[in-house]
């Protein structure tokens, strides 16, 4: 409801705003403001009656030129200018909860012609709030079927390079031996030190940084020519297990490769050519 309030204010171009939200039985209220102006307790049954009268209906926004300007400035305070305007708003959500809202104070008052656009607005907003905060910890997947989503050859290793989870390719990359292999239960590198450098990027990226939510190292793999490739470790996301990094190997297309960048920079066919690893080799047409 606090992000609900905030996302409105700003939609509205107010700096306060009132939300209240009523179960699908009726039975209780929940409210929360935004800005400086406190929620007088006079007003709960009020808002609880037009919360019970709307319930089920379409969002409707209407200027408070009317009786309930009072009963705004009870929500929201008193308009700071002479022209303040505010704009009342009440609809029922997907989980069969009734909003009601407040939101003042406008410079200008609303047009009658953006209504329809705005409560269509303001459902959206509603729904995203309440999707991110339903979110929990528990959302993601095991470290194992996270893993497989990925496209490129992934591993969680430990400080020690103990790996602890592996996806398929990254299987058929190991076994390859040629770029990483793993080594009993570690990682290892094509050389010691290209496993020396890894070792040293996963405890970097392991070291709690303040400010810092993600370290991002890169380690070259292999340089040659032919089989150029690198790693990229950082820790591990916050599903997995503390204390645990993550190496992703990123695999290229290169005939693909060279054809973007010819297509980019409207490359003839032999410079295209030129692009590719293997453009020694002569190519039959």
């Amino acid at each position: 409801m606090e992000h609900f309030g905030k996302a409105v204010a700003e939609l509205f171009e107010c700096n306060r705003c009132y939300v209240a939200a009523m179960s699908h039985t009726g039975s209780e209220l929940k409210e929360v403001r935004i800005g400086h102006a406190a929620i007088d307790p006079s007003c709960t049954m009020t808002v609880a009656r037009i919360a019970r009268k709307g319930a089920g209906a379409d969002c409707a926004l209407l200027e408070p030129v009317n009786a309930r300007t009072s009963f705004v400035r009870k929500l929201i305070g008193s308009e700071p200018g002479t022209n303040g305007h505010s704009i009342i708003g009440r609809f029922a959500s997907r989980d069969r909860s009734t909003v009601v809202f407040v939101a003042g104070w406008r410079q200008a008052a609303l047009v009658r012609a953006e209504i329809p656009c705005l409560a269509r607005a303001v459902r959206t907003v509603w729904g995203t709030a309440h999707s991110l905060v339903q979110r929990s910890p528990n959302r993601y997947p095991d470290a194992e079927i996270w893993l497989e989503n990925l496209a490129f050859p992934a591993f969680i290793v430990d400080e020690g390079l103990h790996v602890h989870e592996v996806n398929r390719c990254g299987r058929a990359l190991s076994a390859k031996g040629e770029l990483l292999r793993v080594d009993g239960d570690r990682l290892a590198g094509s050389s010691r030190l290209v496993t020396e450098r890894l070792r040293v990027a996963v405890r970097e990226a392991l070291i709690p940084r303040l400010g810092q939510v993600w370290l991002n190292t890169t380690v070259p793999l292999s340089t040659e020519r032919q089989q150029f490739a690198f790693a990229k470790i950082g820790a591990a996301p916050t599903h997995c297990d503390v204390g645990k990094a993550l190496v992703i190997v990123p695999q290229f297309d290169e005939v693909l490769g060279a054809h973007r960048i010819a297509t980019a920079f409207g490359l003839n066919w032999a410079e295209e050519r030129d692009h590719r690893p293997d453009s020694s080799i002569p190519v039959s047409t």
